[in-house]
């Protein structure tokens, strides 16, 4: 198993495979940025990684791409932003996230209803987030700001069955928001 320390950010931003994902080893980023158009991965049953702060921007970031439960990435202090419409963010169970920046409509799934906590999660007007039924997420901070006419919109994956938003403390600072299918 290799150690990859990154000397400088990495993007990959053209062409249909523009992804970065990870299958065994370790990866250091050294507080340096990834940019890529497609996926960013980590496959947790093989690999380790410290993404310290870096800023991961992808359509799809996922944390646990073998969906075993992840527990194998420190991206505790890591900013993540979806910035293509139909994005999707997937944490392994008990994974702590440091930002999650939805720019656009996203789905937020977590492995096998475990969830995951995430210190600061923004959410943007005008757009939906798809959460995943029965799963809890644990936010520190938590900042959905729509306006008049654009809310943000938060529902469940699946009709009728609740996902859960928790907060230990403090107050949720919200305009415009619609809640479908919470607890």
């Amino acid at each position: 198993s290799q150690t990859v320390t990154m000397a400088s950010a990495f993007s990959a931003t053209s062409g249909a495979f523009s992804n970065f994902i990870m299958y065994q080893g370790t990866l250091v980023t050294a507080n340096n940025n990834i940019t890529v158009s497609n996926v960013f991965a980590i496959d947790t049953a093989g690999t380790t990684a410290t993404l310290g702060t870096s800023t991961i921007t992808a359509e799809t970031i996922d944390l646990d791409w073998t969906g075993d439960g992840g527990g194998g990435v420190d991206a505790s202090n890591a900013t993540f932003v979806i910035n293509v419409t139909g994005g999707y963010f997937w944490a392994g169970n008990s994974e702590v996230v440091g930002t999650l920046t939805a720019q656009v409509t996203t789905t937020i799934n977590g492995e096998n209803s475990g969830g995951y906590s995430i210190t600061n999660l923004n959410l943007t007007a005008n757009k939906t987030y798809t959460f995943n039924a029965t799963t809890t997420f644990t936010l520190t901070n938590f900042n959905p700001v729509g306006t008049a006419g654009n809310l943000v919109t938060m529902q469940s994956d699946s009709a009728g069955t609740a996902f859960t938003l928790s907060k230990a403390s403090g107050v949720v600072n919200g305009n415009y928001v619609s809640l479908k299918d919470s607890t």
